[in-house]
Parts: C-alpha cells; sequence; structure tokens
C-alpha cells in the first residue's frame, strides 16, 4: 500500500493524522483504530511523514505573510519600537522555519 492510500485509509477509519514539531506522526482517534494504523504507519514513516508535511506545509508566501503579522504582533505585546520590530522581523527571515515556529508560540502564550 502506497504512503497516500495508507493515509486516506486511515483517515477513512476515523484516525487524525497529523506531524510533531520534530517530524514523529501522531495519530488520533478511537484507540482501536490508532492501534490497528500506526504500526502499519511506521512501516512507511518517511513516505508519510513527507506525505503529510507536503498537506500542511502553506506557500511560502502564506507563511512568510503569518511570520510577519505573528513578529508584528509579539513585538507590539512587548512594547518594541519600530526599528526593534524591525530588526526581529529580518532576524525571523534569516531561518524562516525556525522563527515561525517560535513565533507562533510566543503568539499562544501571549493569548
Amino acid at each position: 500500500m502506497s504512503a497516500a492510500e495508507l493515509i486516506k485509509g486511515a483517515t477513512e477509519d476515523g484516525v487524525t493524522l497529523s506531524l510533531s514539531p520534530i517530524g514523529k506522526i501522531r495519530a488520533l482517534g478511537k484507540p482501536s483504530a490508532v492501534n490497528r494504523w500506526l504500526p502499519v504507519l511506521q512501516q512507511r514513516r518517511e513516505d508519510v511523514a513527507e506525505l503529510l508535511r507536503q498537506e500542511t506545509r502553506p506557500t511560502k508566501t502564506e507563511a512568510e505573510a503569518e511570520l510577519r503579522r505573528l513578529v508584528k504582533e509579539v513585538a507590539s505585546f512587548h512594547g518594541f519600537t519600530s526599528e526593534e520590530e524591525a530588526e526581529a522581523l529580518r532576524n525571523a527571515l534569516v531561518d524562516f522555519e525556525a522563527a515561525l515556529t517560535c513565533f507562533r508560540a510566543l503568539r499562544q502564550q501571549i493569548g
């Protein structure tokens, strides 16, 4: 069975699949369904993880817009000057994916 077929089958069986921040497959749903699908999914772990990444990855433009919005919100919350906000954004864009993860977490913390 291909990775796409595995994902489709698990989803149809009520299992919600996602990736953890470190790339591990998460399976949520009825324990019986999760227990049935997780071992099979783990056998094709790399292929399944890559498909899940592709399905959930926002486009670069969408993600950059989200990062810019998050930097602005966090900077505003902490009372950054416009220069400090600009510097935070410049630094965030250097390591885009890590910054997006970081600023999403910061945004959750401030509510």
